[in-house]
């Protein structure tokens, strides 16, 4: 009997298949990889992705079979899906069956890979991680010239990532969504032999009678008795992956979005309260929300482009699933897409709301612009001024001394005046730049709080075996340390 597991994870971003080819071939040397449509779409595949692999146990039951890894690689949001294979003899299949769902699987069961005893979870951050280029990605982000998370420096960020890493992040209220999500997937076992026997825990999904079946207790395992429809009925499940990634990334963006934008509440209510008068910063907040407006659209606009993908059932040609089936998963599927959409208009809502104060200061912006206009009419009057000054000293009957004591005056009012108001001005840039810095020191320390305490709640988690734990928790660390970086940057510009 073989048993085929997909453990899924993808990134915020959209990937260039073809550019990024060559380091899959880099970080995959003795693999089988092509390029063909696979599950409704185009996609990278690489066949036999790992050698030497060996699946000791499943939750305590010993199995000591060879693990074969196969991998799909999507270019929307990064989809990539490990897909184990192995097979199993009747005995430790009815021994297993019970315990044959993915959160067993992956979080309690145990192989040796490079000679070394870990737990299936583990692959996240040992392939899945590395193949995404997570450290590579932190690493960029965190050179010094992107420390100081300026539009320009973010907007460069995103045109040197797209190049370096071929992927293009989708970014948030001011950065890029660079968090990798894993998950568990479907199990299919290919019981062409009909040895596992069919009790009350199974439910007939297929349209012929005796050929696919559900677990009841776990919608995602499925148990196939015709071994002839195992393509398409795999390939069935990857569709199912690929919605999944769609809603799960829909769901944590914006959750996101929403974190970001009750973080900047209370400092723009306590700027209104306290009349802060500051241009500078109403300025700047006009422009970072328009900024925040468009990552969002980008968003947006993707997650509607594919929204066909989110709510359909997968195509299939010789098999064909119940009827009854069909129509479950199609409801069960519209609730979350109708989910989805929610999620994304109330973000729209929100960042609508957001930008009102900007707009009630828009008074800030055009005082600038009549400022300007004065001091060019009043650059006009010392002109007209001069004129007829300079024509009453050219008279003879005045000396030397006093005509160069009135051109002196003549053209020295308004150069005094243009240079107190640039001091004037520069001083009161600084004074805005200074509080704009506090501002931003004060949102990085509350950053580094929270994935700090959010690094220390992950340690505790018992459920989580300590390999892959520690593997997040490094990881996390990494990034834990570019924060810490900018805000010790931050705090030299005051």
């Amino acid at each position: 009997m073989k048993c085929n597991v997909l453990i899924k994870a993808h990134q915020h971003k959209i990937i260039d298949l073809d550019k990024k080819l060559p380091f899959i071939k880099t970080l995959f040397p003795k693999a089988m990889i092509e390029t063909k449509s696979y599950a409704e779409e185009s996609c990278i595949i690489i066949k036999d992705a790992i050698d030497d692999v060996k699946l000791k146990s499943i939750k305590d039951q010993v199995c000591d079979v060879k693990l074969n890894f196969d991998c799909y690689t999507y270019s929307l949001l990064g989809l990539s899906l490990l897909d184990m294979n192995f097979e199993v003899s009747k005995d430790v299949a009815n021994k297993i069956i019970n315990n044959l769902d993915p959160a067993n699987f992956v979080m309690k069961s145990i192989m040796v890979m490079d000679n070394k005893e870990q737990s299936i979870s583990n692959l996240f951050t040992t392939v899945l991680f590395k193949y995404f280029q997570t450290e590579k990605m932190i690493e960029i982000a965190s050179e010094d010239r992107f420390l100081e998370n300026s539009r320009e420096n973010m907007q460069e960020l995103r045109e040197v990532l797209n190049d370096e890493l071929n992927d293009k992040y989708f970014f948030r209220t001011d950065s890029p969504a660079a968090g990798s999500s894993g998950s568990l997937g479907p199990i299919l076992i290919n019981d062409d032999k009909d040895e596992v026997p069919i009790d009350s825990n199974w439910k007939d999904i297929g349209a012929i009678k005796h050929t696919l079946y559900q677990n009841k207790t776990s919608r995602y395992v499925f148990l196939l008795k015709k071994t002839n429809y195992f393509k398409e009925v795999h390939e069935a499940l990857v569709v199912m992956c690929r919605q999944d990634s769609l809603i799960d990334a829909s769901g944590y963006m914006c959750a996101s979005w929403m974190e970001n934008i009750n973080s900047a509440l209370d400092e723009i209510r306590n700027n209104i309260s306290s009349d802060n008068e500051n241009k500078f910063y109403w300025r700047e907040l006009k422009k970072n929300i328009e900024i925040m407006d468009l990552n969002f659209l980008e968003f947006h606009t993707t997650i509607t482009s594919n929204n066909s993908l989110m709510g359909k059932f997968p195509d299939t040609m010789d098999f064909n699933f119940s009827r009854d089936y069909i129509k479950e998963y199609r409801e069960y599927r519209r609730k979350l897409r109708d989910n989805v959409f929610q999620m994304l208009n109330e973000v729209k809502y929100a960042i609508n709301n957001l930008a009102t104060p900007g707009h009630t200061h828009d008074e800030h912006l055009l005082q600038e612009e009549t400022e300007k206009v004065h001091e060019r009419l009043l650059m006009i009057s010392f002109i007209a001024m001069a004129i007829p000054s300079g024509v009453a000293i050219m008279t003879p009957a005045i000396s030397i001394i006093i005509k160069i004591i009135a051109a002196s005056a003549i053209f020295s009012i308004p150069l005094i005046y243009f240079s107190f108001r640039k001091v004037q001005k520069l001083l009161s840039y600084k004074r805005n730049m200074k509080s704009e810095f506090k501002r931003l020191i004060k949102l990085e320390s509350d950053r580094i709080r929270r994935n700090t305490e959010h690094n220390e709640r992950l340690k505790t988690m018992d459920e989580l075996p300590e390999d892959i734990k520690k593997g997040i928790v490094d990881l996390n660390l990494k990034g834990l340390s570019a924060l810490e970086k900018r805000l010790s940057m931050l705090k030299t510009k005051l």
